[in-house]
């Protein structure tokens, strides 16, 4: 707004191509904050130029999601061309297909979901065109273009996680006694929301490689589950993000500042993001630290509301909340 930023050109560019949310379930992709700057840049048309040539490769991944996102936001402020050549090139995929294809149907209403069923004629029963198209349009409707009927189906591994969570004690040991004889992996949404009740030893020998296990045993208060936080960080495991967890069960003085050393010296931003959630719900003494460093602008949305709450924000930071990715950080700082 103030500033010429043509130095940081390349940096917009890289952001308009690629979805840099670290957690793109909450966040998003980040293509609204983008086509707001892009709208206060006099070289827009440079930017514009490059997201609807990257259409034509667009893979099935967040970045497509990205991309189409953004174009859609063009082609609803009036530009044809970006129109055009989201429909031109639309292939979907199997990941994210049904994903972008939302973008037609919020662009183009019954017309844009009419090219969405030509393209995805049997959509997942119970996937995000069918559950959102039928809130827009209503199930009668939706029928007339897809071949079997809006009927949800539920996600196996939620199935076994509610399982878990209803089942009656009796039940849930039986569970955990086939568990131990059969350790499973596909079976560890099971114990997620309650303390699996044997000796965790068949949790122990699958977390080095299983977040599922890992967050199983975080319920758990036992040695073993203690030191295999401490194992998890030295070793770099794949899932070192939520070693921070198993500590709180497991809880001595001081791990507080451990799992801040841990989150800082983090360079991997999805890791580093799983630690920041871990410090953030067991203490606010860290707030500014996670502002500073976390990689999820959700999070960051989180930290700024208790700072708020606490009225302890500073405010250079208010400031700078102005500017934020997050739309709610923004509303947060300035209501």
């Amino acid at each position: 707004m103030e500033n010429d930023v043509q130095e940081y050109r390349h940096v917009i560019l890289d952001m308009c191509l690629h979805n840099r949310a670290v957690d793109y379930f909450f966040e998003g992709t980040h293509a609204s904050y983008l086509h707001k700057l892009l709208g206060r840049l006099t070289d827009r048309d440079f930017y514009t130029d490059h997201i609807l040539a990257s259409l034509a490769d667009a893979g099935d991944d967040q970045d497509a999601v990205h991309r189409f996102f953004l174009a859609r936001l063009l082609a609803q402020d009036g530009n044809p061309r970006a129109r055009g050549l989201m429909y031109q090139y639309f292939c979907p995929g199997k990941a994210y297909g049904e994903t972008i294809a939302m973008d037609f149907v919020e662009m183009d209403g019954l017309e844009g979901l009419r090219f969405v069923a030509s393209k995805i004629p049997n959509p997942i029963a119970g996937g995000l065109i069918l559950h959102r198209a039928c809130e827009q349009f209503g199930e009668r409707a939706v029928s007339e273009y897809f071949a079997h009927p809006c009927i949800p189906t539920p996600n196996p591994r939620a199935k076994l996680r509610r399982w878990g969570r209803e089942a009656v004690p009796e039940e849930f040991v039986n569970a955990a006694k086939r568990f131990r004889d059969d350790p499973n992996p596909g079976q560890l949404p099971i114990f997620l929301d309650r303390p699996y009740p044997l000796p965790p030893a068949p949790l122990l020998e699958l977390a080095p490689h299983s977040g599922d296990a890992v967050l199983a045993l975080a319920h758990i208060r036992h040695p073993a589950v203690r030191e295999l936080a401490f194992q998890l960080i030295a070793t770099n495991a794949p899932h070192r993000g939520h070693a921070a967890r198993l500590l709180w069960k497991n809880y001595e003085p001081g791990d507080i500042d451990i799992v801040l050393s841990w989150f800082l010296a983090e360079a991997d931003p999805a890791t580093r993001h799983h630690l920041g959630i871990a410090l953030r719900q067991q203490t606010d003494a860290h707030h500014l630290h996670i502002y500073e460093h976390t990689p999820c602008s959700e999070c960051r949305s989180y930290v700024v509301a208790d700072l708020i709450e606490r009225n302890s924000l500073p405010p250079a930071y208010r400031a700078e909340c102005l500017y934020d990715a997050n739309e709610t950080t923004r509303s947060l700082a300035w209501p």
